[in-house]
């Protein structure tokens, strides 16, 4: 994906992705190796491989991912940033002409999205994440 990105003519466009593509690596190192997947501390219990066997079982740490699994959350997580940060700089109330520039920029952004991920996706995929941006 870093060459796709490292491909595409304007730097601007790449330092995006690149920001956006780290983002969406450093959550999912978060969730696999810094956060437990379930609370462990349920018992008392001071067996010496107690800890061991629940933190194999438990943890998300020790679960074998796929290379498909991963290319899916990239490719998920920075379409969710990239739904967000679109409408985080959305322009509601201006003039046609800055509407019209607004667009045209997201669109070389949702092109570019698709070069470097080999998706489709169009405003109708930004839009799927609008009801979510509440949250952010």
């Amino acid at each position: 994906m870093m060459d796709k990105i490292d491909a595409l003519e304007e730097k601007e466009v790449g330092e995006f992705f690149k920001v956006i593509l780290d983002a969406a690596e450093r959550s999912l190192r978060g969730i696999l190796f810094m956060a437990p997947s379930e609370p462990i501390f349920k018992t008392q219990a001071r067996e010496k491989t107690f800890w061991k066997k629940l933190t194999e079982e438990k943890s998300a740490f020790f679960r074998r991912i796929t290379k498909e699994e991963i290319d899916f959350w990239l490719h998920r997580v920075s379409l969710v940033l990239v739904a967000y940060s679109y409408y985080f700089f959305s322009v509601k109330e201006q003039s046609q002409l800055v509407k019209f520039s607004y667009e045209a920029y997201w669109q070389r952004m949702f092109d570019s999205y698709n070069k470097i991920f080999g998706e489709n996706i169009t405003i109708n995929d930004i839009n799927f994440f609008k009801p979510g941006r509440k949250i952010f």
